[in-house]
């Protein structure tokens, strides 16, 4: 029985179980002399994807291991219509494939999945295939923040196509945190090329904000005490009235020291002001 009869007669819950088997028999067959037979069997891995059955997991990651490459294609993108753990280890080991066609397609059905092992995913940043490389991207791209920590640390990768495509990654991903990363491989990395895509990675990040030193009030006794036009207020009634007693006198003597201190007056006007008050403070209390 054909692929596609065999399809339409899983449409009966019924029937399904034993279509599946069938299905299966036909994607582990053997070639047996006849060099166009791998097409029955991708058409039977894409038919196991269409019924989305988890009874059909095995026999998808065997075919894997098939000996033609558009089979181990079929069954790879079969397995991401699954979200089961023994399908991303599968898909990972299938990422070593020596046809493009299957790297592509593992990655394309990892990218069903909310967290993988993203160093693995990062070492086919420098895959010899640009279609290879661009899913990869596509999938660091997603994870975001859940990829960050493995981001990080490939800055330090020895492959210099992979330092340099994480920093235009980390651009992309407009994160501060990644801010040090970069400037350190912008000054430091080996790779010329590498410091410059660290560069163009930093200007993609929101301005550096620079924190102004500010001082410490409550380390100044007084500055705190009152608002500036309270202050001004006081400064300017102590010049209309004439300190008499020794009370008054010494508060002028304090208000001198605040004056000096919120650099109002200078140390020569203030020396003077001092012996003045000091001098009449001297004789009020003879």
């Amino acid at each position: 029985m054909d692929v596609n009869t065999l399809l339409e007669q899983a449409n009966d819950p019924a029937q399904r179980p034993e279509v599946i088997k069938a299905l299966e028999h036909i994607l582990l067959s053997s070639d047996d002399g006849n060099a166009l037979a791998y097409r029955q069997r991708r058409d039977a891995a894409q038919a196991l994807s269409k019924i989305g059955h988890v009874d059909a997991i095995n026999a998808l990651i065997l075919a894997l291991q098939d000996h033609h490459a558009a089979v181990r294609a079929a069954a790879a993108l079969a397995l991401g219509t699954f979200n089961d753990l023994r399908v991303m280890d599968a898909l990972v080991n299938a990422l070593e494939d020596e046809a493009e066609s299957v790297r592509i397609a593992a990655l394309q059905s990892l990218n069903i999945f909310e967290t993988l092992p993203y160093e693995i995913i990062i070492e086919h940043l420098a895959d010899e295939s640009d279609s290879v490389r661009h899913h990869a991207i596509d999938i660091l791209k997603k994870a975001e923040k859940r990829a960050m920590p493995a981001l990080l640390r490939a800055m330090l990768h020895p492959n210099s196509t992979v330092r340099g495509t994480v920093a235009d990654l980390l651009g992309m991903l407009k994160d501060e945190a990644t801010r040090a990363t970069l400037k350190e491989a912008a000054k430091q990395d080996s790779s010329r090329w590498v410091r410059s895509r660290a560069e163009a990675a930093l200007k993609q990040l929101p301005p550096e904000q620079f924190d102004y030193p500010r001082i410490n009030r409550n380390n100044y006794p007084g500055l705190q005490t009152q608002n500036p036009i309270e202050q001004m207020r006081a400064q300017q009634s102590s010049k209309l009235v004439s300190p008499q007693t020794p009370a008054e006198i010494q508060k002028m003597l304090d208000q001198l020291d605040l004056r000096l201190l919120n650099g109002e007056i200078s140390e020569e006007t203030y020396k003077r002001l001092v012996a003045r008050w000091e001098a009449k403070l001297k004789d009020s209390t003879d």
